[in-house]
């Protein structure tokens, strides 16, 4: 069998420009998290919004976690998700209603406090979750400079 390099000639490779992408990453997250900040720092309740950010970027987190296991992770990690299938479909999805009426309440949309709130949450979920699943993902398809490849 004959072995080649990974060696691109015609330019840099995806793997030679991950970390570019990553530091890319890490300024728009940096840019969020001040922007969530100074949200932070102007709410009246700002332990309240701390909280929320942090439970939500924990979530994003954990979702990450989840939905990127490691080959080592998988069997243990779909025993995890079927519980928390379970749990959603049966409790979760029962109470979604209740939330959905309090969410598109027009009482909430005027409330520039509890608007600033969701968007923390979505935001610090969304961090939260991109950048676990994709520093994990892309800590399995980086390869090592000057590894070979065996082709057919």
């Amino acid at each position: 069998m004959a072995q080649k390099t990974s060696e691109n000639t015609h330019g840099p490779s995806h793997y030679e420009l991950m970390p570019v992408k990553t530091i890319i990453g890490y300024i728009f997250g940096f840019i969020a998290l001040v922007l969530v900040g100074n949200v932070i720092s102007n709410d009246p309740a700002q332990e309240l919004v701390l909280l929320i950010a942090v439970a939500s970027g924990l979530g994003g987190w954990i979702t990450g976690i989840l939905l990127s296991p490691r080959p080592s992770e998988r069997p243990e990690f779909a025993k995890m998700r079927a519980a928390i299938v379970t749990f959603a479909s049966g409790y979760g999805l029962a109470k979604l209603d209740i939330v959905i009426q309090m969410l598109l309440s027009p009482e909430n949309f005027t409330d520039m406090n509890f608007l600033r709130r969701l968007l923390i949450a979505i935001i610090m979920v969304l961090l939260g979750f991109l950048f676990t699943f994709i520093g994990r993902r892309s800590g399995r398809l980086r390869k090592p400079r000057g590894e070979t490849q065996k082709t057919a």
